[in-house]
C-alpha cells in the first residue's frame, strides 16, 4: 500500500536465496538497528529469523553463532589474541555488538558483529 522498506538491502544474498525471500524481509519484516550497515543472515536457502543484539555473555549459550563469528573474523589480519580480545568485549549496550540470527530450517544459529 505505501510501498514501504523495513531494511535498507545492502547485504549480500547468497546466490542459492530466491529473491521473493530478499522481497519479505526487504516489506514485510520489521528490521534493526545497527552500529552500521544492517546484514541479514541466510542459511538453508532462506533468510534467517534475527532474534537480537547479543554480547560475549549471550553467545556463550549459542556457540554455532560463536564459530560464525569466528569466521566472520578470519580474514581480518587480526593476530589470535586480538580476536579472542575482539569477541569477549562484544556486548548487547555496547559499542562493540553482535546480530544473532537462527536458521528457520535446520535451527542453526549465526550472527554478525558491529562496532561504532
Amino acid at each position: 500500500m505505501f510501498d514501504a522498506q523495513f531494511t535498507d538491502k545492502s547485504w549480500r544474498v547468497p546466490d542459492d536465496v530466491p529473491a521473493d525471500v530478499t522481497e519479505v524481509v526487504l516489506r514485510r519484516t520489521p528490521g534493526f538497528l545497527g552500529w552500521q550497515q544492517e546484514q541479514w543472515m541466510h542459511h538453508c536457502r532462506d533468510a534467517a529469523e534475527f532474534h537480537g543484539l547479543v554480547g560475549a555473555n549471550e553467545l556463550a549459550a549459542f556457540p554455532d553463532a560463536l564459530e560464525h563469528l569466528r569466521l566472520e573474523l578470519a580474514g581480518s589480519g587480526w593476530s589470535a589474541d586480538d580476536k579472542d580480545w575482539y569477541l569477549q568485549a562484544l556486548s548487547k549496550e555496547g559499542p562493540v555488538t553482535a546480530y544473532l540470527f537462527r536458521c528457520r530450517h535446520c535451527g542453526s544459529h549465526l550472527a554478525y558483529s558491529d562496532s561504532t
